[in-house]
Protein backbone atom coordinates (compact mmCIF):
# COMPACT_ATOMS: atom_id res chain seq x y z
CA UNK A 1 0.00 0.00 0.00
CA UNK A 2 1.19 3.33 -1.03
CA UNK A 3 2.12 5.76 1.68
CA UNK A 4 1.44 9.26 0.35
CA UNK A 5 -1.76 10.58 -0.93
CA UNK A 6 -0.39 11.88 -3.65
CA UNK A 7 0.65 9.24 -5.84
CA UNK A 8 1.60 11.22 -9.25
CA UNK A 9 1.84 14.51 -10.56
CA UNK A 10 2.55 17.92 -8.73
CA UNK A 11 -1.33 19.40 -7.18
CA UNK A 12 -1.50 22.42 -5.58
CA UNK A 13 -1.02 22.36 -1.46
CA UNK A 14 -3.21 24.42 0.30
CA UNK A 15 -3.71 24.45 4.08
CA UNK A 16 -7.15 25.52 5.73
CA UNK A 17 -9.09 24.70 9.23
CA UNK A 18 -11.44 21.43 9.79
CA UNK A 19 -14.81 21.63 9.92
CA UNK A 20 -14.96 18.15 11.02
CA UNK A 21 -12.96 15.17 11.34
CA UNK A 22 -10.99 14.30 7.58
CA UNK A 23 -9.32 11.76 6.83
CA UNK A 24 -6.36 11.52 4.47
CA UNK A 25 -7.33 10.57 0.90
CA UNK A 26 -10.83 11.86 1.60
CA UNK A 27 -12.59 14.47 -1.55
CA UNK A 28 -12.81 17.73 0.58
CA UNK A 29 -15.07 21.17 -0.33
CA UNK A 30 -14.55 24.86 1.14
CA UNK A 31 -17.61 25.58 3.86
CA UNK A 32 -19.04 29.16 3.20
CA UNK A 33 -16.73 29.96 6.51
CA UNK A 34 -14.05 29.03 4.67
CA UNK A 35 -13.48 25.81 6.42
CA UNK A 36 -12.87 22.36 4.88
CA UNK A 37 -15.09 19.42 5.17
CA UNK A 38 -15.66 15.82 3.65
CA UNK A 39 -17.77 16.63 0.72
CA UNK A 40 -21.33 16.60 0.94
CA UNK A 41 -23.33 16.28 -1.78
CA UNK A 42 -23.20 12.96 -3.69
CA UNK A 43 -23.42 13.04 -7.71
CA UNK A 44 -23.12 17.12 -7.20
CA UNK A 45 -20.35 19.21 -8.87
CA UNK A 46 -16.71 18.35 -6.90
CA UNK A 47 -13.80 19.97 -7.60
CA UNK A 48 -10.80 18.02 -7.30
CA UNK A 49 -9.35 18.51 -4.13
CA UNK A 50 -8.17 15.70 -1.13
CA UNK A 51 -6.83 15.74 1.56
CA UNK A 52 -3.09 14.20 2.45
CA UNK A 53 -1.22 13.60 5.10
CA UNK A 54 0.89 15.93 7.61
CA UNK A 55 4.04 14.12 6.07
CA UNK A 56 6.31 17.39 6.85
CA UNK A 57 5.06 16.76 10.91
CA UNK A 58 5.05 12.67 10.89
CA UNK A 59 2.06 12.38 9.49
CA UNK A 60 0.72 9.00 8.07
CA UNK A 61 -2.20 8.22 5.33
CA UNK A 62 -4.05 7.13 8.64
CA UNK A 63 -3.88 9.85 10.65
CA UNK A 64 -7.04 11.42 10.46
CA UNK A 65 -7.43 15.23 10.98
CA UNK A 66 -9.86 16.66 14.01
CA UNK A 67 -12.40 19.66 14.26
CA UNK A 68 -10.25 22.68 14.36
CA UNK A 69 -6.79 21.07 12.83
CA UNK A 70 -4.69 22.46 10.02
CA UNK A 71 -5.86 20.55 7.49
CA UNK A 72 -3.21 19.79 4.48
CA UNK A 73 -5.01 19.61 0.85
CA UNK A 74 -4.42 19.44 -2.72
CA UNK A 75 -6.05 20.81 -5.86
CA UNK A 76 -5.33 17.98 -8.08
CA UNK A 77 -5.26 18.83 -11.53
CA UNK A 78 -5.89 16.24 -14.54
CA UNK A 79 -3.40 13.57 -15.22
CA UNK A 80 -2.49 13.38 -11.02
CA UNK A 81 -2.86 10.33 -9.50
CA UNK A 82 -4.52 10.47 -6.36
CA UNK A 83 -5.02 7.28 -3.26
CA UNK A 84 -8.28 8.33 -2.33
CA UNK A 85 -11.78 6.25 -0.40
CA UNK A 86 -13.73 4.33 -2.86
CA UNK A 87 -17.39 4.37 -1.05
CA UNK A 88 -17.84 0.76 0.29
CA UNK A 89 -20.30 -1.62 -1.80
CA UNK A 90 -19.44 -0.23 -4.84
CA UNK A 91 -17.70 -2.23 -7.63
CA UNK A 92 -15.59 -0.37 -10.21
CA UNK A 93 -13.06 -1.86 -13.01
CA UNK A 94 -10.57 0.09 -14.32
CA UNK A 95 -10.96 2.50 -16.64
CA UNK A 96 -14.63 3.50 -14.94
CA UNK A 97 -15.25 7.35 -13.41
CA UNK A 98 -16.02 8.42 -10.34
CA UNK A 99 -18.05 11.42 -8.81
CA UNK A 100 -18.63 11.84 -4.77
CA UNK A 101 -20.16 9.84 -2.88
CA UNK A 102 -21.66 12.54 -0.61
CA UNK A 103 -19.35 11.69 2.24
CA UNK A 104 -15.84 12.25 1.34
CA UNK A 105 -15.46 8.93 -0.62
CA UNK A 106 -15.78 8.25 -4.28
CA UNK A 107 -18.67 6.13 -5.98
CA UNK A 108 -18.93 5.42 -9.72
CA UNK A 109 -20.38 8.05 -11.43
CA UNK A 110 -24.04 7.86 -12.82
CA UNK A 111 -25.10 9.73 -15.91
CA UNK A 112 -27.96 11.56 -15.94
CA UNK A 113 -31.26 10.55 -17.53
CA UNK A 114 -33.26 13.06 -20.15
CA UNK A 115 -36.01 12.66 -21.61
CA UNK A 116 -37.37 11.92 -24.46
CA UNK A 117 -37.00 15.32 -25.98
CA UNK A 118 -33.63 15.47 -24.87
CA UNK A 119 -34.21 17.67 -21.63
CA UNK A 120 -32.79 16.76 -18.11
CA UNK A 121 -35.16 14.50 -16.25
CA UNK A 122 -33.32 16.26 -12.85
CA UNK A 123 -30.38 18.78 -12.95
CA UNK A 124 -27.31 18.21 -15.09
CA UNK A 125 -24.57 18.55 -13.10
CA UNK A 126 -20.89 19.19 -15.65
CA UNK A 127 -18.48 18.74 -12.87
CA UNK A 128 -19.71 15.28 -11.46
CA UNK A 129 -16.69 13.57 -12.47
CA UNK A 130 -13.68 13.78 -10.37
CA UNK A 131 -11.58 11.03 -11.48
CA UNK A 132 -11.50 7.26 -13.22
CA UNK A 133 -10.63 3.92 -11.50
CA UNK A 134 -6.86 2.92 -12.22
CA UNK A 135 -7.24 -0.19 -10.86
CA UNK A 136 -10.01 -2.27 -10.21
CA UNK A 137 -11.70 -2.56 -6.68
CA UNK A 138 -14.77 -4.75 -5.73
CA UNK A 139 -16.39 -3.29 -2.63
CA UNK A 140 -19.50 -5.61 -2.14
CA UNK A 141 -20.27 -6.49 1.03
CA UNK A 142 -17.09 -4.28 2.25
CA UNK A 143 -16.97 -0.50 4.11
CA UNK A 144 -14.67 1.67 2.26
CA UNK A 145 -11.29 1.17 1.26
CA UNK A 146 -8.54 3.46 -0.51
CA UNK A 147 -8.34 2.99 -4.16
CA UNK A 148 -5.67 4.68 -6.71
CA UNK A 149 -7.44 7.16 -9.20
CA UNK A 150 -6.28 9.65 -11.80
CA UNK A 151 -7.88 12.98 -12.08
CA UNK A 152 -10.00 14.14 -15.22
Amino acid sequence: MPQNIVLKGIPIRKEREAEAAITPGMLVEMTATGTVQAHGDAGEDASPTFAVEQDFLGGAIDDAYAEGDQVQYVYARPGDEILAWLSGNEDVAIGDLLESDGAGALQAFTAQDVDEDGNAAYTIYTRAVVGRAIEALDLTGVAAARIRIEVV
